[in-house]
């Protein structure tokens, strides 16, 4: 602490030789940087978060880097693992079979398990929606650069692109973990023990952080291709709603995708 506070002093004293020495010369502090970098962030379009000012998309790179990421790890929060427990699990202590005997079709028998599951993971992944939801209206409403404090109107008003945003995410969520959870499933209807599922649960894991990866790697607008992508298509979409936007029609497009897949990834956990 000393050594910082003796540092900061020097540095004041220096500025303030500095300006002297400037002044008594007939210059300003902007003769010492004569080429100066000024960012700016486009405006959002279509579908997207609140703006942080007048005209600018949220906080680009958090969102860019690190989103992907968090909704990757949201997919193994809270109730994948009750999915591993009702298959898996029943198939250890020897009560899957009297399920499968009953006249429940193994796709609906197959979806409550999910449902179970996916309600444990959206508590999780709706606290942190909250969390972030607050996090992001304050940082839309502070003053930034000299700016001046949005009136209650647009703070509003950005509230509500907030909602509606988190409603897309949440949408987009349901069928990537209806997805994941049917693989998982599907998983544990070949495992012969927990163990082996553990195993292909650390393979699934390693996936999952690819594929995030890979979707941060998708720069600038991306191709209607993309969004149809497994997995990928949907950690684009939520990276784009939250920082520069996203049409509508992607928006769809990237929900259709992702709930094909996760029929699919039913259907062949039911068989």
């Amino acid at each position: 602490l000393v050594v910082i506070s003796v540092e900061a002093l020097v540095r004041e004293y220096g500025d303030e030789v500095l300006a002297r020495r400037l002044t008594q010369r007939g210059l300003d502090a902007a003769w010492l940087q004569p080429l100066r970098l000024e960012r700016k962030s486009l405006a959002p379009v279509g579908i997207a978060a609140a703006p942080t000012a007048s005209g600018q998309a949220v906080s680009s790179l958090l969102n860019l880097l690190f989103l992907p990421f968090v909704v990757a790890l949201w997919v193994f929060t809270g109730g994948l693992d009750l999915i591993v427990d009702m298959t898996a699990g029943e198939k250890e202590r020897r009560t899957l079979e009297p399920l499968l005997a009953t006249p429940v079709s193994r796709v609906g028998l197959l979806l409550g398990k999910i449902a179970l599951s996916i309600i444990a993971s959206s508590i999780v992944a709706g606290l942190w929606s909250l969390y972030s939801l607050g996090y992001l209206y304050l940082f839309s409403v502070l003053p930034t650069d000299g700016s001046e404090r949005v009136s209650l109107a647009q703070g509003v008003a950005g509230l509500g692109r907030l909602g509606t945003a988190a409603v897309w995410l949440m949408l987009l969520m349901v069928p990537l973990m209806v997805m994941v959870n049917g693989v998982m499933a599907a998983i544990c209807g070949f495992a012969r023990s927990r163990r082996e599922v553990s195993y292909a649960t650390i393979v699934l894991q390693f996936l999952l952080s690819g594929l995030a990866f890979l979707a941060v790697l998708v720069v600038g607008t991306a191709q209607p291709g993309v969004y149809a992508l497994p997995v990928v298509g949907v950690l684009v979409a939520v990276r784009d709603l939250w920082s520069r936007g996203i049409a509508p029609g992607m928006l769809a497009l990237a929900w259709a995708a992702a709930a094909g897949y996760a029929a699919i990834a039913v259907l062949l956990a039911a068989y």
